[in-house]
C-alpha cells in the first residue's frame, strides 16, 4: 500500500476546489439578495451588501491561495532530475515565505527522492495548528509515510491517529490518505481496522 501512494501522492490542488467554494459562496449570496428585496427600505439592502462583501473576500482569498499553489505545482513540475530537483527547491525558498504550507510541502516532496530524512526534517517546520485543518492533515500523512519508510511505525502511527478523513473530499487524495493511515494501523497490529477503512472507502470505485 504505501509503495503505491508514494507513486500518487495528493495533487497540491485539491485541497482548493474553486468550483465548489463558488457554488457554496454564490449560493447564499443569492438568497441574501433574494430576502433583500423582498422587504422595503434601505437596511436589508446594506445588510445585504455587506455580506456580499464579506463573501467576496473569501473569494479573494482562496483565489490568492489557488494562485499561489499554482505557482508551487509549476516548479515542481519540471524537477525531473537532481539538480533541476536543486533548483526547484532554491526557487520555493526564495519566491515563498518560510511558512508557506504548500511550498513547504512541495520541497519535501522534491527531498522525498533524494534524502527523505531532510524531507521529513522539512516537514516538521510546519507548524500544524497555524495551517488549515486539511493542510496539517496531508503534512501529518506526509511525515507518517516517511517514518513508514523506516520502519517508524509508532511515530506513523500517532500522526495518522489525528487526521481526519473526512476532511479529504478529492477522491484520489482521500485513497492516498486511507492508504498511509492504513498502512500504519496494519503495522501497529490493527490490520483488521485497515481493512474496514479501505472496504468503506471503495477507493477502486472511486479512482
Amino acid at each position: 500500500i504505501l509503495a503505491d501512494a508514494r507513486a500518487k501522492q495528493a495533487d497540491p490542488l485539491a485541497a482548493i476546489q474553486p468550483k465548489r467554494i463558488a457554488l457554496y459562496v454564490g449560493g447564499p449570496v443569492a438568497i441574501v439578495w433574494l430576502i433583500a428585496f423582498l422587504f422595503t427600505g434601505w437596511i436589508s439592502k446594506a445588510i445585504a451588501g455587506v455580506l456580499t462583501i464579506a463573501f467576496a473576500v473569501v473569494l479573494w482569498y482562496v483565489w490568492r491561495r489557488l494562485q499561489r499553489t499554482r505557482k508551487v505545482v509549476d516548479i515542481v513540475r519540471g524537477a525531473d532530475s537532481a539538480e533541476a530537483r536543486k533548483d526547484a527547491i532554491a526557487k520555493l525558498e526564495t519566491d515563498f515565505k518560510k511558512d508557506d504550507a504548500s511550498a513547504i510541502m512541495a520541497k519535501a516532496q522534491l527531498q522525498m527522492q533524494d534524502d527523505p530524512r531532510e524531507a521529513l526534517r522539512t516537514l516538521e517546520t510546519v507548524k500544524l495548528d497555524k495551517v488549515m485543518p486539511q493542510e496539517a492533515d496531508e503534512v501529518r500523512v506526509q511525515r507518517a509515510m516517511v517514518h513508514l519508510m523506516f520502519g517508524e511505525t509508532e511515530n506513523a502511527r500517532e500522526l495518522v491517529d489525528r487526521v481526519d478523513i473526512e476532511r479529504h473530499k478529492d477522491a484520489k487524495s482521500r485513497a492516498t490518505v486511507a492508504a498511509i493511515i492504513a498502512e500504519a494501523w496494519a503495522r501497529s497490529g490493527q490490520a483488521k481496522k485497515a481493512v474496514e477503512l479501505l472496504d468503506k472507502l471503495t477507493i477502486d470505485k472511486e479512482l
